[in-house]
């Protein structure tokens, strides 16, 4: 019986000895990465990161900038950026565009094209979000009225600065900027480009 007992028990420690060893080596390996759930559609497609061939699915990677090559047999190969920041779970989905007809086939049967298709719209869905939390006043635009119209443009170079487009008559400039102020904000804050009416 002691001798069942202790072969239990020594069983047992080597259990948790592993699980714990298992653990320590996966927290270990993640330390200072981000993890990053690539989907592609199709669902077989090969991954390459800067050299690296990676899994579909969630990767974990150290912060920084990539090349991403995704291909595929019967569909056009693609690479593109990716920027990996700090943090957990970042979607980066990539569709590939089929070049042969039974490239088209694949599309119509493989669940990854709803899949990616998902993802993105998320992922647009999470920039716009930022964006409007950077730019709350985009939430009222466009704003048309009988008198002047308010509407936003991109900085040019920025993915997240705007210019307010004003079209009013030169007169009447006066009208905008009292409706901006209407819903809180400071005209002095914004770069305003006006347009005319005549």
């Amino acid at each position: 019986m002691n001798g069942r007992r202790n072969i239990l028990l020594i069983a047992g420690g080597l259990l948790l000895f592993a699980i714990a060893t298992t653990l320590m080596f996966v927290a270990f390996s993640r330390s200072g990465k981000s993890s990053i759930d690539i989907i592609t559609a199709p669902s077989d497609a090969v991954i390459v990161v800067d050299g690296k061939k990676l899994s579909r699915g969630t990767n974990y990677i150290s912060p920084g900038t990539y090349t991403i090559n995704v291909s595929r047999k019967e569909f056009i190969p693609i690479e593109l950026e990716l920027v990996v920041l700090e943090g957990d779970n970042q979607p980066f989905p990539v569709l590939l565009t089929p070049a042969t007809e039974k490239g088209w086939d694949i599309t119509s049967v493989d669940p990854a094209f709803l899949e990616v298709e998902k993802a993105a719209g998320e992922k647009a869905n999470l920039r716009g979000i930022e964006f409007e939390k950077l730019n709350p006043i985009v939430a009222n635009l466009p704003y048309r009225s009988g008198l002047f119209n308010i509407d936003y443009r991109l900085k040019d170079g920025s993915n997240s600065e705007i210019i307010l487009i004003i079209t009013v008559h030169e007169l009447e400039r006066e009208l905008p900027q009292e409706q901006i102020r209407k819903w809180g904000f400071d005209t002095a804050n914004f770069e305003i480009e006006y347009r005319g009416w005549w």
